[in-house]
């Protein structure tokens, strides 16, 4: 069931009115049939994988909390671990290790061919994974105590808003607010209706259009593009990604919130960002969060401290650790994180492309350039979204080597007069990011005092604008691009 169909808006017009008239107890059996309901709407035997894993993780969390035996909290901690990352694993790595396997049998002489089943990949099965391996670790670090309800945590893992592709929320986040549920009030349902709206914009108006520029263009042979063209396409796609998953990121916290939850923003204009750090406080901030925590600190060799503490803080663990840890740290966690995405080489690219810009920012950042702060941001903010946005041809191009031949073809200077695509193509693209930039501006402006009448009157004809426009473009329903992940 995908959030731009007209089966979504249905659900969530049948979930209102029985959330609001029904008592607290009521409301959390709503919430976990319901979220039981859309994955099924998927596949029903993979409901069915999804409340195993949750099951297995319940009980190890017990086991992890009631016992003062670090051995066997650890044994626990590890059957947690190992069912949720082997379960990944396989259902979306299997056809990549094998290739990667026989790839490498070849070169060393060695031909071999292994026969594997038809493997399909879970819906979300990257998310919720996550969510279940830091509700274990959390309990071994004594940062959150296990749930004794195993209903409330199923809907937890399932809550069906953020199921599928995010936000990742911690345990804190979510279980508090199914335990001591309220009803959302007026102003809450008006701004989550909006949130819906705007995200349903982003991606029936914004990101599905701006697709067909990308779809055609990444379809060329690579030998008929030009320098504009291979700027034009990054900037496409990073547009089309940034709207597409922004817009479900949206429609997420809306849906969340008339439902009376609070759940905290995935994005927040990354392409205003002025250094690659500041692009990954402001892309997909959920698993930023959570590649931080429980996956670069780690290997950076932090000791977390208990919830009496509040846990550790990366600016307490990285002051401790030598450069060269930190950064051969950052290179794994971002390896890592590029194959989490995509079971293939370009997306490990992908996740390093982005450990260099970080590594390269932090090597300049330990002898800054003395320049005034306007050039300092300005130049920051360039380059930060230039080579972000080259970073895309690897997460988009159909191969590595498309990829690595279109990257090396945006600084090619002898093809700088060569234009493949349609000129309205590169009209589009210009249109979409600077409108982007106008209206970040102006939110940016909105400080300034503008009478409440005319803001009454400018959003009510802004949201009947998108309304319009959402009903039109809704015919086509397009998948949201992170569901394959």
């Amino acid at each position: 069931m995908l959030f731009n169909s007209l089966t979504y808006i249905a659900m969530m017009l049948l979930a209102l009115p029985l959330v609001a008239m029904s008592p607290a107890w009521l409301r959390r059996g709503i919430f976990l049939v319901g979220s039981l309901t859309f994955y099924s709407f998927w596949r029903i035997d993979f409901t069915l994988l999804v409340v195993f894993s949750a099951v297995v993780d319940f009980f190890a969390a017990h086991g992890i909390h009631a016992s003062t035996n670090e051995r066997v909290r650890k044994t626990f901690l590890v059957i947690s671990l190992t069912l949720n990352l082997g379960l990944l694993v396989f259902f979306k790595y299997t056809y990549f290790i094998v290739g990667s396997t026989q790839s490498v049998g070849e070169l060393l002489g060695m031909s071999f061919a292994i026969s594997l089943p038809n493997i399909i990949l879970p819906l979300g099965i990257s998310f919720y994974t996550f969510q279940t391996i830091s509700y274990s670790i959390d309990v071994f670090r004594r940062i959150q105590t296990p749930v004794n309800n195993f209903p409330l945590f199923l809907t937890y893992v399932m809550f069906w808003p953020q199921l599928v592709a995010g936000p990742v929320l911690r345990a804190h986040e979510v279980l508090p607010q199914l335990q001591n549920h309220r009803r959302a009030n007026a102003g809450e349902v008006v701004r989550g209706l909006e949130e819906i709206l705007q995200g349903l914009f982003k991606k029936v108006v914004l990101a599905d259009t701006i697709s067909s520029v990308v779809d055609y263009g990444y379809g060329l042979p690579v030998a008929q593009m030009g320098t504009i063209d291979s700027w034009t396409l990054a900037f496409a796609f990073g547009l089309q990604i940034y709207f597409d998953f922004s817009g479900y990121s949206q429609i997420a916290v809306g849906s969340a919130r008339v439902l009376g939850f609070n759940f905290p923003q995935n994005f927040n204009w990354p392409y205003l960002a002025v250094s690659p750090r500041d692009f990954w406080k402001r892309w997909h901030i959920s698993l930023s969060a959570w590649i931080r925590d429980y996956l670069y600190l780690p290997l950076q060799g932090a000791r977390f401290r208990g919830a009496s503490t509040g846990g550790i803080e990366a600016r307490e663990a990285t002051e401790k650790i030598s450069f060269v840890r930190s950064n051969v740290a950052l290179l794994l966690t971002w390896f890592i994180m590029g194959l989490w995405h995509g079971a293939a080489w370009r997306f490990a690219v992908w996740g390093l492309w982005h450990a260099s810009m970080i590594i390269v920012y932090r090597l300049l950042m330990r002898r800054p350039p003395k320049l005034p702060k306007a050039i300092v941001v300005l130049g920051g903010w360039s380059l930060t979204t230039a080579f972000a946005m080259l970073g895309w041809i690897f997460f988009r191009a159909p191969t590595l080597d498309q990829a690595f031949q279109m990257v090396l073809r945006a600084f090619d200077p002898t093809a700088l007069t060569t234009m493949a695509m349609r000129e309205n193509n590169y009209l589009m693209t210009f249109l979409y990011f600077a409108g982007l930039l106008v209206v970040a501006g102006l939110l940016r402006l909105r400080t300034f005092a503008v009478p409440t009448p005319i803001r009454f009157v400018v959003a009510t004809g802004g949201n009947a604008i998108m309304i319009a426009m959402v009903i039109l473009f809704l015919r086509d329903v397009q998948q949201f691009i992170y569901f394959q992940f």
